[in-house]
């Protein structure tokens, strides 16, 4: 009997059907149904993520993957290499068309997930601007967080989401409603980055290789999922053209018509 797996996504409000639109819990559900793995999914908000901190021992994020002991890892790039080597017969996530096992120490392999980390990374970060989907979309997702806070808690989601503490950085939240402020640059830089993705899907139906998905796609897919969720519109006015085709082809492989239906 296959262990038990439980995917903890984030919501914006407990007891609602919202979207699930974090970029970061798409990449670890693609890569769980690549793997061809059975598992359950735990809708959680900012305020029970949060509450992981003591059992973590670190800052908590999403995703994060609970097993049956209870035990848990997060980050969606840590569940990937956990998945590559605890299931090594099911399809790489890094080198979808290579038979398995993969090699995990080969030069080929090591190449693919250096390769995936940087365009993931990337994507969407033009040098010395602000990201533009994070600018375009953060106003959407503090307005639809809870205003009041969680049983047991003293802050409530929205005030989390706009603190540094959150968002990592000095005066975060301030920085963001600037670039907010300006919403053709944010525009000018994401279709910039729009069009790199079209440039590389020219010859290939995916990013990962010619013929299948892996990590990379995943990563890109997230932040259409996160558009999407949160601003339908402005997801159907940027990924036109090849990505807009990648779109569909990625929804279809993997069967997630139902998971993108989920809209504010």
């Amino acid at each position: 009997m296959a262990p038990r797996l439980i995917l903890w996504e984030l919501c914006s409000q407990a007891g609602v059907q919202a979207p699930l639109f974090s970029p970061h819990t798409v990449k670890a559900r693609l890569s769980l149904i690549h793997k061809g793995l059975a598992f359950e999914t735990k809708e959680a908000t900012f305020s029970d993520i949060k509450a992981l901190k003591e059992k973590l021992g670190k800052r908590p994020s999403v995703p994060v993957l609970e097993f049956e002991d209870g035990s848990m890892i997060t980050d969606s790039l840590e569940i990937a290499h956990y998945l590559e080597k605890t299931y090594p017969d099911k399809p790489s996530v890094f080198l979808p068309e290579a038979p398995t096992p993969v090699d995990l120490t080969s030069e080929e392999y090591t190449t693919a997930v250096a390769a995936a980390c940087k365009l993931s990374a990337e994507f969407g970060m033009p040098a010395g601007a602000f990201p533009p989907f994070f600018g375009l979309l953060a106003p959407g997702i503090h307005s639809r967080l809870a205003k009041t806070p969680a049983e047991g808690c003293t802050e409530c989601d929205a005030d989390y989401f706009i603190s540094d503490a959150k968002m990592g950085f000095p005066q975060a939240w301030e920085k963001i409603s600037a670039a907010a402020a300006d919403p053709d640059a944010l525009m000018k830089n994401a279709k910039a980055s729009i069009q790199q993705l079209n440039d590389l899907l020219a010859e290939s139906d995916f990013l990962a290789s010619k013929t299948q998905p892996g990590f990379v796609d995943f990563a890109v897919f997230g932040r259409y999922v996160m558009t999407h969720c949160i601003r339908p519109e402005l997801a159907k006015e940027l990924f036109i053209g090849k990505s807009g085709e990648w779109v569909a082809r990625i929804v279809k492989t993997y069967h997630l018509e139902e998971f993108v239906a989920r809209t504010w």
